[in-house]
Order: structure tokens, then C-alpha cells, then sequence
């Protein structure tokens, strides 16, 4: 199951505010209670996806490496965990057959329900109110990015004329950014309230991964541009790229610390081992091993608290 899953993925080309003016991305009414994400945050779990039950399946853990905890079980896959802004629920893609579903659970692994239904639909991304989730789709032919409520109504397209993955809504909820394929290779691109698309990256190799600092201001991504897949940071406009890890093999699957303080992110820094979630600094120093496993273990996504800033 974990191969077709995995085959899912890297076919759709993956490795790893106010909106009440936007004609694409419309405030809508909440479905449910939620709090406002605070930039910065005060940092929780750290949510991953492991094959180390067999299949893939979701746990959580505390950044220093303690209360490990398994939120899903199922005989299917479960990936791409992401937390909601007030950190009381997840989202996640499910593999059901040959495709992949949104499902939401609580924090503790309780109360899943199904988001939408019948689809490749992967990537998701809350928006900073929580009350609605973008995600990368190919249900209107080709890949491009959707948006729908966070009770399951509102589904809609975004993005049109490219194959577009990967989306993260800006803390202050006005853009999206996302990856788009042009050729062989994908570069980031950000979509504005006035429903523009503007690219960010143009480099000879390929740029995934977009994630906004929690204070907005910065852009992390992933990208083989120099020929082994590293972490890089940028402006949020697109200017002052600059490498932020170096080493074999490859950094990805990148999340920021609600407090912005630190970054969780994938690697496989042990000579022929299986992936493990790492926690760096944010500029780059003070790598060090979160999870150990004969399994993968990739895919985190740091949990945002309500309340004041600080760390666990």
C-alpha cells in the first residue's frame, strides 16, 4: 500500500488576513469555533507521518524527543499531516484505493471524519482563521490548487494552466504560495488577493515546498539547485534567496516553529538509514535527531498553541 501511495505522490510531482475583498479566496463563515492563529506562537507537538506500523500512519511528538504519541491506525495510509491554526485538530490525506482523501481528526486522534471525497487530494494548508484548507487536487484534469471549508462545503479551484502542488497560506491570509511545473522543473509562485499569480523562483532546478514564516516575511522552500536537495530561505517577494542547510543526502519536508524560532525537517543524515524528523535553528545551526525508527519517518508540521510565545 505504502508503494502506491508513495507512486500517488510523486506522479502528482512531489517529493516530500482579510479575504473579504478576494474574488478567489472569499471570507467565509465559520463552521465551528476557532481562534485566530497569534504570529508568533507558542510551539506544541511536532506531527509526522511513519511507516514504522507497517504503513504509513500519524503520530505526534514533543520537540525534545519525548511523548511520542500514535494519533492514527488504519490498514491504509495516512500522510501529510497539518495542524489546524489553534492546533486542536489535523488534517491529513488518507489513501483509500488508488486515492487519496481529506480527513480531519482531533489533536489526540479522535473524531476523524472524511473532507472531501473521491479524488487525489493532498498538501493541505489552513488558512490562518481555520475555516478553510487548500490542497493540491487533480479533479479538474490537471493538478492545480483547491480550497474548500473546513466543514467539507465550498469546494473550488484557485489555480488554473499549470500543474501547481505544494500550497501554504501566508499568515496574514491574503496569498498562497505553491509550486508550479514548467517543464522539467517547478519553481514557487504566490497568488495575491486581486488573483494574481506571481513567480518567485526561476533557478535550473526544481523549488518545492513553499512555507511562510510565522511573522510573514520569509519564504522556506526546498530546492536541487545545487544538486542535492537543500533548505533555502527567501523574502517573501521573492528576493535574497540564500542556502540554509548543506549536506548529503537530502533536507526536506521543512516546517517552521510557531515562534519562528526553529524548523523541523526531514533528512536522512545517517549513512543508509531511513529518513528521520530533525530540528534545526532557523538559521540553519544546531541540527539535532528528533525521531529514530528502522521505519521513515517524514512530513512534520509543528502544532501552534493558543496563548502567549514561548517554548515548551
Amino acid at each position: 500500500m505504502l508503494r502506491t501511495v508513495l507512486g500517488l505522490v510523486v506522479a502528482a510531482g512531489l517529493v516530500a488576513g482579510s479575504l473579504t475583498s478576494h474574488r478567489l479566496l472569499p471570507r467565509v463563515a465559520s463552521a465551528g469555533p476557532a481562534e485566530r492563529s497569534t504570529v508568533p506562537g507558542r510551539n506544541g507537538k511536532i506531527a509526522f507521518q511513519s511507516g514504522r506500523d507497517g504503513d504509513m500512519e500519524i503520530y505526534s511528538i514533543n520537540a525534545n524527543g519525548t511523548g511520542l504519541l500514535q494519533l492514527t491506525r488504519n490498514r491504509t495510509d495516512d500522510i501529510m499531516p497539518a495542524w489546524s491554526p489553534d492546533g486542536s485538530k489535523l488534517v491529513l490525506a488518507r489513501a483509500r484505493g488508488t486515492k487519496l482523501e481529506l480527513f480531519l481528526l482531533n489533536a489526540n486522534g479522535r473524531g476523524q471524519r472524511r473532507l472531501t471525497t473521491g479524488r487525489q487530494d493532498f498538501s493541505p494548508s489552513w488558512d490562518p482563521d481555520g475555516f478553510q484548507i487548500a490542497f493540491a487536487s487533480n479533479r479538474g484534469g490537471r493538478r492545480s490548487i483547491h480550497v474548500v471549508r473546513s466543514d467539507g462545503t465550498g469546494l473550488r479551484a484557485v489555480t488554473s494552466g499549470g500543474e501547481d502542488g505544494e500550497p501554504s497560506w501566508s499568515p496574514d491570509g491574503g496569498s498562497i504560495a505553491f509550486t508550479r511545473r514548467r517543464g522539467k522543473n517547478q519553481d514557487i509562485y504566490v497568488l495575491d488577493e486581486d488573483d494574481k499569480t506571481h513567480r518567485l523562483t526561476a533557478s535550473a532546478g526544481s523549488d518545492l515546498n513553499p512555507t511562510w514564516s510565522p511573522d510573514g516575511t520569509r519564504i522556506l522552500f526546498e530546492s536541487n539547485r545545487g544538486g542535492n536537495f537543500d533548505l533555502w530561505l527567501m523574502e517573501a517577494d521573492g528576493t535574497g534567496e540564500r542556502r540554509l542547510t548543506r549536506g548529503r543526502p537530502h533536507d526536506y519536508g521543512a516546517s517552521w516553529s510557531p515562534d519562528g524560532r526553529r524548523i523541523a525537517l526531514t533528512s536522512a543524515r545517517i549513512v543508509n538509514s531511513n529518513p528521520d524528523v530533525y530540528v534545526i535553528s532557523s538559521n540553519g545551526s544546531g541540527r539535532r535527531r528528533l525521531t529514530g525508527s528502522d521505519a521513515a519517518d517524514f512530513a512534520p508540521d509543528w502544532q501552534r498553541l493558543p496563548g502567549g510565545r514561548g517554548r515548551p
